[in-house]
């Protein structure tokens, strides 16, 4: 489970991330901490929106500064499906982006995306930034905060239940708690 950054330039790989969800962590990352608004993140469904055309519209938007906000973010949601002559489109532009130009490619499947001579060309410019589920100590704190800042009764049985289902995972976890607010059990 690991995000793969590219040292030089503003490339990112989010895989096989069930805990933390590719695209949350991507979105979350392009507004916290880069900077981005809603105008300046765009989010492209690889699955199908995987060729050639799509990439090339991905490439030339990359050059424009956003109209608002710091950054100009593009999620490639399903990276994977990217096909070779995508990939290859996108060598250059992931290697040397303007300043304000990010990418996240987000996959469930980094084999898929990093098959071929230009899926490995693309791997060779990106570096892993591993992470791991939270542990049921750091899932109860958020928990807690949550049903405090929204001031949700929670009792002992029912956050002990959140935790131990939510197996790490933040959203999970928050998940469950809206479904006790709702009246269901988690």
């Amino acid at each position: 489970q690991c995000i793969y950054v590219a040292a030089e330039c503003h490339t990112y790989i989010t895989d096989n991330m069930t805990v933390t969800h590719n695209t949350t962590l991507a979105r979350i990352a392009a507004k916290e901490f880069l900077g981005a608004d809603d105008l300046g993140i765009m989010e492209v469904n690889c699955g199908t929106e995987r060729g050639i055309a799509a990439m090339k519209d991905v490439i030339e938007l990359a050059t424009y500064r956003p109209p608002t906000g710091k950054a100009r973010v593009f999620i490639l949601d399903e990276a994977h499906s990217i096909l070779a002559p995508g990939k290859k489109a996108l060598l250059k532009p992931t290697e040397d982006c303007p300043s304000f130009t990010y990418y996240f490619f987000c996959s469930t499947d980094p084999d898929a995306l990093f098959s071929g001579d230009a899926g490995k060309a693309l791997k060779s410019r990106l570096t892993p930034w591993c992470l791991r589920s939270l542990n049921q100590e750091q899932i109860g704190i958020l928990i807690d905060n949550a049903a405090a800042k929204y001031n949700i009764p929670l009792d002992a049985e029912t956050r002990k239940a959140i935790v131990l289902q939510s197996d790490g995972s933040p959203r999970e976890a928050l998940v469950k708690l809206e479904q006790v607010i709702g009246g269901g059990t988690p």
